[in-house]
C-alpha cells in the first residue's frame, strides 16, 4: 500500500520535502498552504542570500549543509533558468580591535572550503570592491550570491506537480485527529487522511503543534507538582502572572541556541520570561542588543555569562527582551542533558519586572 504523507506549509522547506518525496517515490504527497500563493511568509521576505560557508564552526552539520547547499541550489536554479547572481561578499574590519574575529571568520571560511576566498588589507584594496567602505581589513568571497527563494519554490512546486503530488493553496489546516494508524486533516473546505503528516509551518508551528495538543496554559495540567510549585513561588516573588509553559531540551554539549530574542513576542517591553534549569550546568550568555544599551552592563557591552546551574531560576522582563538578546552556548567538552523550564507572560498585561537572576531553593533542583 502506498503511504500517504501530508505536508502543512507552502515554503520553501515545505515544497522541497514534498518534492524530495515525491521523486524518490516515497508516497502520495498533499502539500497544504493557508495562503493563496507560496512563499509569502519567511521564504519571500528575506535577503535571498546563498551563504557559502564564512561563519559556522568546521566540521558542523551547519557547514556541511551550507557547503552542499551552494552547489546544489546554484545547479537547480541554472537547470531552471532562475536568477543566480553571484555578488559577493565583503566582511570588513572597521577597525584594528576587529581585527581577531576578521581572522577567526577567515579561519572558519578557509577550513570550511569557501572557494577563491581573498584577504584585503588596508582601505584603498577594500575600496577596489566596495568604493563606499571603511576600514582597516576585510575577506572577500566573490562567490556568495543573492537568488529569488520565492521563484525556486514556485519551480519546485511544478516539479512536485508533475511528479503527481498534490498542492493545496488556501487551505488552512484548523484540525488534526488521529484515527488508529492514521491521521485526519481537516481544512474549512475539506477532510484527508494520512499515514503521515509532516509540519514545515515556519512562525506557525505553534499554531499547528496546538493542534493535536502541544503547549500549556495556566489552568491546565501540570506534568509534575513541582513545577506549578515553582510556577507559584515565581509569581509571588515578581509580583508577575505566567500564561504559558514550555520545556526545552538540549541533549548534550551540541545543542544550543545562537543570541536571539523571542521574535515572536508581540510585547517585547513587557514580556516575563522565567527560566528554571534542571540537569547540566550550560554557559547562558546575555549582551545588549544595540550598542546603545550598553552602559546598561557593567561590563560595558562585554557578554555576561550567568552559567545557571541546577535549581537555578533566571527571570527577565521589564524591557530585558527588547534590550538584550541570550544564547545558550555550545561546550566542546563532554556535557550531561539539560532541560530548561519556562514560564512566560506574552499577553501584554499584567507587571513587569527588571531583569534578575536568582538562586532558587534547593528544592527546586533535580
Amino acid at each position: 500500500m502506498t503511504e500517504r504523507i501530508g505536508i502543512i506549509g507552502g515554503g520553501i522547506v515545505g515544497i522541497a520535502l514534498a518534492r524530495a518525496l515525491v521523486l524518490r517515490g516515497a508516497g502520495e504527497v498533499t502539500v497544504f498552504e493557508k495562503e493563496q500563493r507560496l512563499a509569502t511568509h519567511q521564504t519571500g521576505r528575506n535577503s535571498g542570500v546563498v551563504h557559502a560557508g564564512l561563519y559556522y564552526a568546521p566540521g558542523s552539520l551547519k557547514a556541511t549543509l551550507c557547503a552542499a547547499g551552494r552547489v546544489s541550489i546554484r545547479e537547480y536554479c541554472v537547470e531552471k533558468g532562475l536568477p543566480y547572481r553571484e555578488v559577493g561578499k565583503l566582511v570588513v574590519a572597521s577597525d584594528e580591535s576587529e581585527l581577531g574575529a576578521l581572522a577567526e571568520i577567515e579561519r572558519r571560511s578557509i577550513a570550511n572550503g569557501v572557494p577563491d576566498l581573498v584577504r584585503l588589507e588596508g582601505q584603498a584594496a577594500l575600496r577596489d570592491i566596495e568604493p563606499h567602505v571603511a576600514g582597516v581589513a576585510a575577506v572577500h568571497s566573490p562567490h556568495t550570491a543573492a537568488v529569488d527563494y520565492a521563484a525556486i519554490t514556485e519551480a519546485m512546486a511544478q516539479d512536485v506537480r508533475a511528479a503527481g503530488g498534490s498542492i493545496l493553496l488556501g487551505s488552512e489546516v484548523t484540525a488534526m485527529t488521529l484515527e488508529g494508524a492514521a491521521v485526519r486533516v481537516v481544512t474549512p473546505t475539506s477532510e484527508h487522511t494520512f499515514d503521515r503528516v509532516i509540519a514545515c509551518a515556519g512562525l506557525q508551528s505553534d499554531v499547528v503543534a496546538k493542534l493535536v495538543g502541544a503547549g500549556w496554559r495556566v489552568g491546565d495540567p501540570v506534568p509534575h507538582p513541582v513545577l506549578l510549585d515553582v510556577h507559584r513561588h515565581v509569581q509571588g516573588r515578581y509580583g508577575v502572572r505566567f500564561d504559558s509553559f514550555a520545556l526545552a531540551r538540549y541533549r548534550d554539549g551540541r545543542d544550543g541556541q545562537a543570541f536571539h530574542r523571542d521574535r515572536d513576542m508581540r510585547w517585547l517591553d513587557e514580556t516575563v520570561i522565567a527560566l528554571l534549569t534542571l540537569g547540566a550546568r550550560r554557559p547562558w550568555l546575555l549582551r545588549p542588543r544595540a550598542n546603545r544599551y550598553a552602559h546598561e552592563l557593567d561590563h560595558h557591552g562585554a557578554v555576561l555569562d550567568l552559567a545557571p546551574g541546577p535549581g537555578d531560576l533566571v527571570v527577565m522582563g521589564g524591557g530585558c527582551q527588547a534590550r538584550w538578546e541570550h544564547s545558550v552556548a555550545k561546550v566542546r567538552r563532554p556535557i550531561g542533558e539539560r532541560i530548561s523550564v519556562q514560564w512566560r507572560w506574552t499577553s501584554g498585561q499584567g507587571r513587569p519586572v527588571q531583569g534578575a537572576s536568582y538562586r532558587a531553593p534547593r528544592h527546586y533542583s533535580r
